[in-house]
């Protein structure tokens, strides 16, 4: 908390500019400006599943954006600076694009990937918990965080090969007893391999999910044209 109230007093004394076109912004814009938030470049996938990697639990996939550079620093930013707002900003422009996509699905839940509670703790909330509220509001369709829960600590995927992802996700997720829910959506803000929500699709499926997938902010351009 206070670290939250120090970058906002940060925020609130220096000229702030925005990441892309260097202009000066003020509120409600934070690190980047209302234009340059349009500008972020959609990937145009729609249900992208069968070009992950780890994909035998999952049924669909949708990220509608790249995760380049300027997507990088944004969410970056936002998840270790406590900049909640500019997350939600960022998922506030996906409305139109994934709107169209999930329609259709019949989706009853969105369900953020927990983190461990002490990690939690450390950075003072869950960016995909963020995320899910936001996507909640305009694809309405309600959010829940109480069916799985993160039971181990893991190191960050990011640096690891596709085997040490999996050993290091495995059974790292637990149940909250059996669901009646069928059509079930993860949410993510960043999807790569696929290795975790696809641990977390076989929890809730071995738990009595009949369709589970996975929509992300965004995903490595290069990940989707040259798959492992």
């Amino acid at each position: 908390m206070l670290r939250q109230l120090l970058l906002s007093f940060e925020d609130l004394i220096f000229p702030q500019y925005c990441v892309k076109c260097t202009r000066p912004i003020s509120d409600p814009e934070i690190f980047i400006c209302e234009g340059c938030l349009t500008q972020f470049e959609r990937s145009g996938l729609e249900n992208w599943v069968q070009k992950l990697t780890c994909n035998d639990y999952l049924d669909f996939a949708f990220s509608p954006y790249w995760f380049d550079d300027l997507m990088n620093r944004c969410i970056h930013r936002a998840k270790y600076n406590h900049s909640l707002r500019l997350l939600n900003n960022i998922v506030g422009t996906t409305n139109e694009i994934l709107i169209p996509l999930v329609e259709n699905m019949g989706i009853e839940v969105l369900i953020p990937v927990p983190l461990y509670s002490v990690k939690k703790r450390e950075r003072g909330y869950n960016q995909s918990e963020i995320i899910a509220n936001c996507m909640s509001e305009f694809l309405k369709i309600p959010i829940n965080t109480c069916m799985i829960k993160r039971v181990r600590w893991t190191t960050s995927q990011t640096k690891l090969n596709l085997q040490e992802r999996n050993n290091n996700i495995r059974h790292a997720f637990k149940a909250i007893g059996k669901t009646p829910i069928k059509r079930i959506a993860v949410i993510d803000d960043v999807l790569t391999t696929g290795s975790t929500t696809n641990e977390c699709a076989r929890i809730l499926k071995q738990n009595g999910a009949e369709v589970v997938g996975v929509i992300s902010l965004a995903t490595p351009k290069m990940r989707v044209e040259n798959p492992d």
